[in-house]
């Protein structure tokens, strides 16, 4: 609720942190939360020295909002601070890579559809209604049709498919072959960026920016994701 929202902003101003986080937990697990919340969030862990929840928080808020320089900023400030020199470009999805939800916001792209839907049906209604430029009218409004169906399917994509992504937030991680301890493939360390690729019971498949991939356990990650949010087992939203 609103009112979650303002006692977690308040404990942050007080430099309450550890009531900060809990509350601003409370509040991302109960709504659809925009960049500004997880961005606070991330704010909230930075200052408790919890490099790898901060990260994730931050991976998120960029997510949602990739132009926001001041996330952009604090993201890749932490990861420098991380032991593995890993970043959140992660492999994308030959759709993700032809549609513009990477650099866009939600309500960017959303304001983007509906103007470019009013230009289309200008064009293409004043091309019916007047015979002297019909075909160049046509022409143009099927061009703004184009583009506002182009923009339409990158806000679906960003609203219903784009992946989960996270942090380490253990000290130190292996990284499996499968989803049971078999082969330890690789190693990670607090604030290690990554995506989800899948998940298995207490397991999750993850993917990182150097295209590694591996199980780890979910008890040492976090990730505030659009499908799920694993947070730091140490860190209780429960008042």
């Amino acid at each position: 609720s609103g009112s979650t929202l303002d006692k977690a902003q308040a404990a942050y101003q007080s430099g309450d942190y550890a009531t900060a986080t809990q509350l601003y937990l409370q509040f991302v697990e109960a709504s659809n939360s925009n960049a500004s919340v997880y961005h606070n969030l991330g704010l909230s862990f930075d200052r408790q020295k919890e490099l790898g929840p901060a990260v994730a928080a931050y991976l998120r808020a960029v997510q949602l909002q990739p132009r926001q320089g001041d996330f952009q900023y604090n993201l890749h400030f932490l990861l420098s601070q991380a032991a593995d020199k890993l970043d959140n470009n992660f492999p994308l999805s030959p759709a993700a890579r032809i549609l513009v939800g990477r650099w866009a916001s939600e309500r960017e792209l959303f304001y983007g559809a509906v103007a470019l839907l009013i230009f289309t049906a200008g064009f293409l209604s004043y091309g019916i209604l007047r015979t002297r430029f019909r075909k160049s009218s046509l022409n143009v409004g099927g061009v703004f049709l184009a583009l506002t169906l182009y923009v339409s399917v990158s806000l679906l994509y960003k609203l219903n498919v784009s992946v989960d992504q996270g942090a380490v937030s253990a000290h130190k991680l292996e990284a499996y072959s499968g989803p049971t301890q078999s082969v330890v493939i690789f190693e990670l360390h607090a604030g290690a960026p990554f995506q989800i690729v899948d998940t298995s019971g207490d397991w999750v498949k993850i993917e990182l920016s150097d295209q590694k991939r591996g199980w780890v356990r979910k008890e040492g990650v976090t990730s505030f994701g659009r499908d799920q949010i694993i947070p730091p087992p140490h860190v209780s939203s429960k008042s």
